[in-house]
């Protein structure tokens, strides 16, 4: 075996994550999402954010099947696994398999720095803090830096509030705040609840400028002392600062 082999080896048996959860485990946030493509359904996200000694495990799933006259003409499978720690992400490990092309992400952080292997291909970056496209979690509205967990690349994004507006959900509506995150290649809105700081909703164009967009089917509940003092469920830490500059290094 050549020894690249084996070092991919050796970090894929070292970044992968313990198994999810334990019965111990109490399961504080899950939000659960129809996808849908220009208003038809194809599909299911869904993310279950859990706490125990000061981590958070985030555990994601997600399953998309696009049919053309009963011919299934693209397939998405992605499941992952993340630890968190405040407000930065520790460990991932996911596997994708975006309509044949496979991708496997193994990360940690240690030493100020992350490691990361992708599919065979070694990298590091050098930075204390990096968080995923962590949706569920507005802090991230305030990074520069994110990384893809599909792809095991940190992108560069652009985050810009663009108003508050009516949000429709079964119970009723509630007013968001509607953002717009932008990467190299394409523009996420996203909108998260003004008075609880909830993530409520995606919006997206796919290939061809179609629409995908995921519709709430279950949210976190916020908690009572949220609801009275109409202050966010998630609202960072005082004092919390994302480490920047940083850098990204191939291997």
């Amino acid at each position: 075996m050549r020894s690249g082999s084996l070092l991919a080896l050796l970090l894929a048996a070292t970044f992968a994550l313990s198994p999810t959860g334990s019965a111990a485990e109490e399961v504080h946030h899950v939000w659960d999402f129809q996808v849908t493509l220009d208003g038809k359904e194809i599909g299911y996200h869904r993310f279950a954010r859990r706490f125990q000694d000061g981590t958070e495990r985030i555990d994601i799933e997600a399953d998309f099947k696009v049919k053309v006259l009963f011919v299934t003409a693209y397939r998405y499978q992605h499941r992952n696994q993340e630890q968190w720690q405040e407000g930065c992400l520790t460990r991932i490990a996911s596997s994708t398999n975006d309509n044949g092309d496979e991708y496997v992400v193994r990360g940690e952080r240690a030493d100020g720095r992350y490691r990361f292997l992708r599919n065979a291909a070694i990298s590091e970056y050098r930075s204390g803090c990096l968080q995923s496209f962590a949706y569920w979690d507005p802090r991230i509205l305030s990074a520069q830096r994110l990384l893809n967990a599909q792809t095991g690349r940190i992108e560069d994004v652009q985050i810009e509030l663009l108003g508050t507006e009516s949000f429709e959900l079964e119970a009723g509506s509630v007013m968001a705040n509607r953002y717009l995150l932008a990467t190299a290649d394409r523009d996420i809105t996203l909108w998260y609840e003004t008075e609880s700081g909830r993530w409520l909703g995606l919006e997206t164009l796919a290939k061809g400028d179609r629409v995908l967009r995921y519709e709430p089917r279950n949210l976190p509940q916020r908690s009572a002392k949220t609801r009275r003092a109409g202050q966010t469920a998630f609202e960072p830490k005082q004092g919390f600062a994302y480490a920047t500059p940083c850098e990204y290094r191939a291997t």
